[in-house]
């Protein structure tokens, strides 16, 4: 069939991506109307994917790759042949691919030798299409391998089955499958009769497919398609679709380059691993990522029964980390390692011991399983390995076995400029830890936030949601074919012990997994020097190359199909523009990098179809991205971390890691419902605790404090804790930001307001190490990170930043220490920068905000502070809605108007209450008024509370966040300000139900007994009842020596006592705030009202 040379040459300029346009076409093509038009919305879109249409930013990533607008333009338009434009060389390759396609008999295939690559079990879409394709691959790799054809009796098929070579076809089948799946079927709906699209569709949404399900279906209509296709050569699908002739060219060369290389290294290598008469009789493929044109790992199944893996790539990490095992096992650890047998071809490799799932054989070996878990997890925690999932694991009987080791000794990388770990460069440092390995359990989220999965090492149990959307094909390769994207599932998971043929939960083994981690740590730390002085093994592990990973693989996957939709295959240019999403990256800093370089990288891979891959050297801090120079220094070796944690290991980091296992451990696997034993006294027995005795518990919590804090480099304090994933209601345990509610900043006030007490300066030190990453973060040059920063955290009392400014009011007060009331103040200034997100609550919004800057400008007088709180509440009169009960409220954090205090009109009404308070402006009185009206007209007499609309139906709380007590707290808080009949009533109220609930609950502050204790004592005080102080001295002791007898409060509900938090709001270090209020009421005011 012959193709004009014209026709060629615009599939190939089409398909030239920008990078090829910017380097081998000129760019004085005619500019039409319609075509500037076409260059216009290519650039806007462009502008808008990596800058959000700054266009600063825009002409910064121009500028950064040496590009000048007026000269791309031309290149971003649809162009037409150039006089003398000389054909690329893959052009030839789709050439011949035409001119297969076009000779092609789809109804010879049984002629065919071997037979195409199909399942009948497992048919791919449009499969048949691709058979010429396959056909060429053929016949160019019998050319690479010097033989005339593929013939049973000849090379390869004395070294592979018909059947394992079939499987390699099939690769190719997939892949070419994969990227034109979604062209193919907008094709053929073109193709069919209109009445066939949508229809299925509409039906399967009214679940009336199983009449179509149940009959036979027709094929004339596809079959027509594809005959209609091949008898063109495909020509036409080419010129529709040029990047699409483009990746097949691009898929057809790498297999062939990769299978001829497969075949040839297992002709060279093939007696290490053969028996006598041995064939490979299967192929298993699609075991990993693809990297470097195409190649990935294979698993032979020979005809012994004998499994090997085919690697190809360098293996030499693989050898020096078995040596070490076999070093431990040499040394005595307490349970053997197993090891496993490689043979190393310098560039390649061939895994000579298959690791098989194998159930245990009885509890003994399930404990044994996990204490090996335990003694893994400590020596990559010592590697610094990361990545190590479920997938990279696999459980051998009573072994747990790692069969990825590409990213031990993974090296650091420097922050990129303008990122927020440019800031927060200690918080790379925290991680650097056990939760780094990716062994322990851990919640991740797609894209959008509804799908929280985990796919750890040990936290992967049970079949989970696939956090992407996939293609979902009905009645595939018939004229009713349709396609749905829905959520599948993971992939089934090999990592975990099998016993009587059940997953057994490494919940439940939780002691035996840090007991293998204490007694390999002890290993490690006893026999350090011995490891250090092994000279062969040190420079067997320093010399090796390691993988270092930029960005989550899932990134690239998730942009490598959204590359394959029918609009994106129609020109180079779209597709280019789309991938340069990943230069956002770069975007927010000043000045060009040298990491820049590494997105052309990226960039070049993604176009290949492959997962960008990066290396260095283990002991080296240059990093190779494929082409050019390496980056000089970029990086902190990778060995070089794994001597230094290794000199490091002592008890106190052994203790932190513990507790960092714990704490991941207990909000993976939350326990169905907490339960406190029974009380030793009823709380009527309990001797009622002395001013100094609750000082002496709040001490005593306070050196739990002291223990858990990770000092950095920077003498800087931090502290893992317990918080909400991503809004999820999925608690995580992780490193705490700035913030009152759960962060430093709650912590350092606690410390402060101890200190004031005590004297103890211990407290007061370890209070100003937890205020620097914050003052960091205020000095840092980058105002525009710094700002971005603070637009995440938004600007609530609770959560935002106007938390920081109340939290430092309060710590100046404690520590008399007048610097961080003018730190408050620069915090302040964000408000000015940063926009609130119409939350508008205490906690994250506009009312919280009030508080915060109300706080700072009762010891300023600053007169900017007052007008801001003005400009809050104003917007909170702004944006109230009106209500089924016809008065208005406000829309929070969900559709309905809450009440309460935290979310609710509690917690604005009060809000509005002070700022009234302060200026004397009878609209903020009148507003506050209105929300409280509100409230009393939801109230349920029948319940004697308010309903909490967060629930569907309402339920009723008694919480200072929820229900009644934050509601008596605040109507407490504003009572010299409206002392009405009503107020007090609700407050009788609020304390009837405080009395009356149950003290087997959550102790925090937030939710729990000491949120309650608190409205008893701020009552007791206010309305001068002396015996509900009392009784909330009472509670207190009770709670106090409760949590004594459970080793621990109970801080979340269903979450073990062991699992520490040392936040303010949920944590440990606000309840050493309420004891010290227990014990000097008068000295502390009520941080729950922002007093």
């Amino acid at each position: 069939m012959n193709v004009s040379p014209d026709i060629l040459a615009e599939i190939s300029l089409k398909a030239s991506s920008l990078s090829e346009r910017l380097t081998s076409l000129t760019t004085n093509f005619l500019t039409t109307e319609n075509e500037r038009r076409i260059i216009d919305q290519r650039l806007k879109h462009w502008s808008q994917l990596i800058a959000d249409k700054n266009e600063n930013k825009f002409q910064k990533r121009l500028q950064w790759d040496n590009l000048d607008l007026e000269k791309i333009q031309p290149l971003l338009g649809n162009e037409k042949v150039i006089a003398n434009f000389i054909l690329p060389d893959w052009i030839k390759n789709l050439k011949d691919l035409i001119e297969t396609s076009s000779n092609f008999q789809i109804t010879s295939i049984a002629a065919y030798f071997p037979r195409f690559p199909t399942d009948i079990n497992a048919p791919l879409p449009f499969e048949e299409i691709w058979f010429p394709t396959i056909l060429l691959a053929r016949r160019q790799l019998c050319k690479r391998l010097l033989i005339s054809d593929l013939s049973l009796t000849e090379f390869p098929f004395n070294l592979i089955s018909i059947e394992a070579y079939q499987s390699l076809e099939r690769l190719l089948l997939q892949r070419l499958v994969n990227v034109g799946e979604q062209v193919l079927y907008e094709e053929f709906c073109l193709f069919r009769p209109a009445i066939f699209n949508g229809l299925n569709l509409l039906l399967e949404k009214l679940n009336l497919l199983a009449e179509i399900s149940s009959k036979k279906l027709e094929k004339i209509n596809y079959q027509a398609f594809i005959e209609s296709s091949l008898k063109g050569g495909l020509l036409s699908l080419w010129q529709k679709y040029p990047v699409l002739a483009r990746l097949v060219e691009k898929i057809v060369t790498f297999w062939i380059e990769a299978t001829s290389e497969f075949i040839q290294r297992l002709q060279k290598d093939h007696s290490v691993f053969f028996q006598d008469q041995d064939q490979v009789q299967q192929i298993t493929h699609s075991v990993s990522d693809f990297h470097h044109r195409g190649r990935s790992v294979l698993i032979l199944t020979l005809k012994s029964g004998k499994k090997i893996i085919y690697k190809p790539k360098n293996i030499g990490l693989e050898i020096a980390y078995q040596q070490l095992l076999t070093w431990c096992n040499q040394k005595g650890v307490l349970l053997p390692f197993k090891t496993l047998k490689n043979y190393d071809c310098q560039t390649y490799g061939w895994g000579l011991d298959y690791v098989e799932a194998k159930p245990c054989a009885d509890e003994a070996a399930v404990r044994r399983f996990y204490e090996r878990a335990g003694m893994l997890l400590c020596l990559l925690y010592v590697l610094g390995a990361n990545d190590c999932h479920y997938e990279n694991l696999i459980a051998h009987g009573e072994h747990l076995v790692l069969i990825d080791l590409e990213t031990l000794m993974h090296p650091e990388a420097k922050a990129i400029s303008g990122s927020p770990q440019e800031i927060l460069n200690s918080d790379r440092q925290l991680w650097d830890c056990v939760l780094r390995t990716g062994l322990l359990p851990r919640w991740d989220f797609s894209a959008d936030n509804r799908i929280a999965y985990d796919i750890s090492g040990l936290g992967s149990i049970e079949n989970q949601k696939a956090p992407y959307l996939s293609l979902r094909w009905k009645f595939i390769n018939t004229d009713e074919v349709y396609i749905l994207q829905e959520r599948g599932n993971l992939k089934e998971q090999k990592n975990l012990p099998v016993f009587q043929g059940k997953i057994v939960n490494p919940q439940d083994y939780q002691s035996d997994i840090i007991d293998g981690f204490t007694k390999m740590y002890k290993f490690l730390e006893k026999n350090r020097q011995e490891l250090f002085n092994h000279i062969e093994l040190q420079t067997l592990l320093a010399s090796q190359p390691v993988r270092f990973i930029f960005r989550a693989t899932y990134v690239y996957t998730h942009l490598l199909q959204k590359t394959l939709t029918p609009q994106l295959l129609q020109n180079g240019v779209d597709r280019s523009i789309e991938l340069d999403i990943l230069s956002r990256t770069f975007l927010n800093g000043e000045e060009k990098t040298a990491p820049w370089e590494i997105l052309k990288a990226e960039i070049a891979s993604i176009e290949d179809l492959d997962i960008p891959y990066f290396s260095t050297v283990a002991n080296s801090g240059d990093l190779s991205i494929g082409f050019k120079s390496p980056l000089s220094n970029y990086l902190t070796p990778g060995y070089q971390g794994f001597r230094e944690r290794l000199q490091k290991l002592n008890d106190l980091d052994l203790k932190q890691q513990i507790i960092i296992i714990q704490g991941s451990f207990a909000t993976r696997f939350p326990k169905n419902s907490y339960s406190y034993p029974e009380p030793i006294k009823s709380p009527s027995e309990i001797v009622t605790f002395t001013s100094n005795q609750f000082l002496g518990v709040a001490q005593k919590l306070a050196e739990g404090i002291h223990e858990r804090a990770i000092i950095d480099q920077q003498n800087q304090a931090h502290w893992f804790g317990l918080t909400d994933a991503n809004h999820s209601n999925k608690l995580q345990y992780q490193p705490l930001g700035y913030a009152l509610y759960e962060g430093n900043c709650g912590i350092a006030l606690s410390l402060s307001a101890l200190f004031s007490i005590t004297k103890n300066e211990t407290d007061r030190h370890l209070a100003l190490q937890a205020l620097q990453p914050l003052k960091n973060w205020l000095n840092h040059s980058n105002s525009a990170l710094k700002i971005k920063i603070a637009q995440q955290m938004g600007i609530g009392g609770a959560t935002g930043i106007s938390s920081i400014i109340y939290a430092l009011v309060k710590i100046s007060q404690f520590l008399e220490d007048q610097t961080w009331l003018e730190e408050a103040t620069r915090v302040a200034e964000l408000l000015n920068v940063i926009t609130g997100e119409g939350k508008l609550d205490i906690i994250g919004g506009e009312a919280g905000a009030i508080l915060g800057l109300l706080s700072l400008y009762r010891e300023t007088q600053q007169t900017k502070l007052l007008d801001k709180a003005r400009y809050y509440g104003n917007i909170l009169i702004e944006r109230r809605i009106t209500t089924q009960s016809g008065l208005k409220a406000w829309k929070t954090i969900t559709e309905h108007p809450l009440t309460g205090f935290s979310h609710g009109a509690a917690g604005i009404a009060y809000a509005l209450d002070q700022l009234y308070e302060i200026t004397g402006d009878k609209k903020y009185f009148r507003i506050a008024k209105e929300g409280k009206d509100y409230e009393r007209a939801v109230f349920c007499q029948k319940n004697q509370n308010w309903p909490n609309f967060l629930s569907n139906p309402p339920n009723f709380k008694v919480m200072w966040c929820h229900g009644a007590t934050g509601i008596g707290l605040g109507r407490l808080g504003t009572i010299k300000i409206d002392s009405a009949p009503l107020i007090l009533d609700e407050v009788e109220i609020a304390l009837g139900n405080n009395q009356n609930y149950q003290q087997k609950s959550v102790d925090n502050l937030c939710c729990g007994n000491f949120g309650r204790i608190e409205l008893s004592l701020t009552a007791g005080q206010i309305l001068n009842r002396p015996q509900l102080i009392e009784i909330a001295r009472q509670k207190a002791t009770y709670i106090v020596q409760l949590a004594q007898q459970n080793q621990g409060y109970q801080l979340f509900g269903n979450v073990s006592s062991i699992a520490y938090h040392p936040g303010f709001f949920q944590g440990i270090s606000g309840i050493i705030y309420q004891l010290l209020r227990l014990a000097y009421p008068e000295q502390f005011p009520v941080i729950l009202l922002w007093r």
